[in-house]
C-alpha cells in the first residue's frame, strides 16, 4: 500500500492475537493503528468501509470473515481464508491471491467505485430466515450447507 502511495489515504486497524514483526514498527506508524488483542473486534468491523483478512493458514479465519459478513462488510480475503467456506459465502467475498488483487479491490473502493460484492446478499437472506451468526458459524465449521429449507424456517 505505501508503495501505491495509498497510506495517506486510509487508515489501517490491525487486531488479533498475532504479533507482526518488529522491523515494521507499527507502533510509530501514523496510517496504522495495531491494536493487538481486542475485547469486541466486531466494534472495528462494524467501523471499516472494508474488511481484510490477509491470513495464510486454513484454520481459524473463518468466524472472521462470518463476523465481517455480519456487520455487512465487505471482505477481502486470500484463498486459504476462504478454504472450506460454503460456495455461497465465497460468493458474496473478494478471495484474492497475492497483494496486486487485495491493492485492486481496495484502489476500487477508494475511487468510490466498489465493486458489486458490497452487500453480502447471502448472510441476509439466512438472517431473514430467522438465524444467527452462531447457526452459520456451527454450519461452517460443520462443512454443511447453512440454507435452511422453507418447512425448517416455519417449524
Amino acid at each position: 500500500m505505501q508503495k501505491e502511495g495509498l497510506l495517506d489515504k486510509i487508515r489501517i486497524n490491525i487486531f488479533g492475537s498475532g504479533t507482526p514483526p518488529k522491523y515494521l514498527n507499527l507502533k510509530h506508524d501514523k496510517n496504522i493503528n495495531y491494536l493487538g488483542v481486542v475485547e469486541d473486534p466486531g466494534e472495528y468491523i462494524r467501523g471499516a468501509d472494508l474488511v481484510i483478512v490477509p491470513v495464510r493458514n486454513i484454520g481459524g479465519t473463518k468466524i472472521r470473515v462470518l463476523e465481517a459478513l455480519f456487520c455487512r462488510k465487505p471482505v477481502i480475503i486470500t484463498p486459504e481464508s476462504a478454504y472450506g467456506l460454503p460456495s455461497e459465502i465465497k460468493e458474496s467475498i473478494y478471495v484474492e491471491e497475492d497483494e496486486k488483487g487485495f491493492l485492486g479491490v481496495i484502489k476500487k473502493f477508494l475511487d468510490k467505485h466498489p465493486p458489486h460484492k458490497t452487500k453480502p446478499r447471502v448472510i441476509e437472506e439466512y438472517i431473514e430466515n430467522g438465524s444467527n451468526m452462531r447457526d452459520v458459524i456451527i454450519s461452517v465449521l460443520d462443512k454443511k450447507s447453512f440454507k435452511k429449507s422453507r418447512a425448517e424456517v416455519e417449524i
